[in-house]
């Protein structure tokens, strides 16, 4: 947004304001409509169920830019106020209502100062806006990490719980094997001298499968096993360059 900036009129006492505050306006244009691309891009990469993964710092950051931003708006309004009010007082005045050459640019930076007013305005509701959408934000990737952290916690109680019953179930299967015999008369136990088979066959696979799980891990993270999501370079950039986009969001601070 840019504005033209005003003839100078030395009969009004307003038209410095016009121009300090049309600089106001397209600065903290500049700033909000940066911050709601950077809260627009944080609604687009959002956190999942399968794969919850928020950057708490990254939303911190452009929470505490977006507040800034609000706070200059709100700010920049509430010290308006009492100018307009003189301003409305000087332009309400006889004088100001003649068909002059003075009268003519009090008028024409009575319509400035009312047209900035409104921006500044808008402004601040898309401020309040962006702050909002950027809680709402956060709210979810609270909200989704504690349902992961549930369903975690429902994985180790069932985890715990085949560790309770997985030694009394293998010693079960181990004797309940053919080459282990129960004679009840006389009552001896005898074991077959082919139980070598058993560990030549069990330890080799048990081995294989932890091997197989340690690679498994070490070259499918699980990131690209839940979801497979791979960031694209552009999105890289974005994140490796939010605290530059951010400075020159608000670079009129």
């Amino acid at each position: 947004m840019s504005l033209p900036d005003p003839d100078p009129c030395p009969t009004d006492p307003y038209w410095i304001h016009v121009h300090v505050l049309g600089h106001f306006a397209a600065h903290q244009d500049i700033a909000v409509w940066g911050i709601r691309e950077l809260v627009r891009s944080r609604e687009k990469t959002r956190p999942s169920i399968n794969a919850p993964n928020p950057n708490y710092q990254q939303d911190h950051d452009i929470a505490r830019h977006a507040i800034h931003g609000l706070r200059d708006s709100r700010t920049i309004n509430h010290n308006r106020q009492p100018y307009d009010q003189d301003a409305q007082g000087l332009y309400t005045t006889p004088s100001s209502r003649s068909s002059n050459r003075p009268g003519l640019a009090h008028r024409h930076i009575d319509k400035k100062l009312s047209f900035l007013e409104y921006t500044m305005q808008s402004l601040n509701v898309r401020s309040t806006s962006n702050r909002d959408r950027l809680l709402n934000e956060v709210q979810l990737a609270f909200n989704v990490v504690r349902a992961a952290q549930y369903d975690s916690y429902s994985m180790r109680t069932i985890a715990f719980l085949t560790l309770a019953f997985l030694p009394a179930t293998f010693i079960s299967a181990l004797f309940s094997m053919s080459f282990f015999d129960f004679d009840a008369e006389p009552a001896s136990w005898s074991v077959s001298g082919k139980i070598w088979i058993y560990f030549a066959i069990a330890g080799p696979v048990t081995l294989l499968t932890i091997s197989t799980w340690i690679v498994w891990q070490k070259l499918l993270p699980p990131d690209v096993v839940t979801g497979w999501r791979t960031r694209n370079p552009v999105d890289r950039w974005k994140e490796d360059h939010t605290s530059a986009i951010l400075s020159d969001s608000i670079a009129f601070k």
